[in-house]
């Protein structure tokens, strides 16, 4: 953990975060789960986790939930664990370009500076994996600006979420946004209405990507 003022903040504002520390996960992370557990005001059922990367948000309701069922999904996960399922979420079933930065955690189907070299992977519907979802379902969306794609995969079985977390880019020259308005409109027509803006990061003075998180 970073121990800076923006960490610092989160350890004031709900020292439940603290825990983070012994599993090793971003205090961020652990709070991004507190925010959406306290939306749903329920123990969930199902967790699914879109763009799980180094496994923090696995690892977090694996200790707060340890009988939640966890669904998680990312082409390169950089942690290891058999609930996650090396494909790409997305709203084809087919094969895609897919290009790895350095660190691994930008990784995207966009193509922009810092990309290191271009895989091919499989990207799957949602809704065409046969998973029953047992509601209350949280679900956490970190695909580096195919949130939409991923979010049109689920179909129908939108209806079956209770919260989302999504990230969103504010810097189009960065090549890894998508139509906010878009998804909002998806979103609204299953019922979520509700969302909070949070988490927001800035580049220069200027506001580079935040979190959304929805509910209904």
């Amino acid at each position: 953990m970073k121990f800076n003022l923006e960490n610092l903040n989160r350890l004031i504002k709900n020292p439940k975060v603290i825990r983070s520390i012994p599993l090793n996960v971003s205090l961020k992370n652990y709070e991004d789960v507190l925010i959406m557990l306290k939306i749903l005001k329920k123990r969930p059922k199902t967790f699914i986790d879109v763009g799980c990367a180094n496994g923090d948000y696995i690892k977090i309701i694996k200790d707060l939930i340890p009988e939640c069922d966890i669904y998680a999904f990312d082409p390169i996960p950089s942690y290891k664990d058999k609930v996650i399922q090396k494909f790409a979420l997305s709203n084809k079933n087919k094969t895609q370009k897919f290009q790895i930065e350095e660190n691994k955690l930008g990784s995207s189907f966009f193509e922009h500076k810092g990309g290191k070299s271009n895989i091919f992977v499989e990207c799957k519907r949602f809704d065409s994996l046969g998973i029953e979802i047992e509601k209350p379902c949280i679900m956490k969306i970190d695909t580096e600006g195919a949130e939409l794609k991923v979010l049109r995969g689920f179909g129908n079985m939108l209806k079956d979420i209770d919260v989302i977390q999504i990230e969103y880019v504010f810097d189009k020259s960065y090549n890894k946004t998508y139509d906010l308005g878009e998804a909002i409109k998806l979103l609204n027509s299953f019922g979520f209405y509700n969302f909070i803006q949070r988490a927001v990061r800035y580049k220069d003075g200027k506001p580079l990507n935040c979190d959304l998180v929805f509910w209904r």
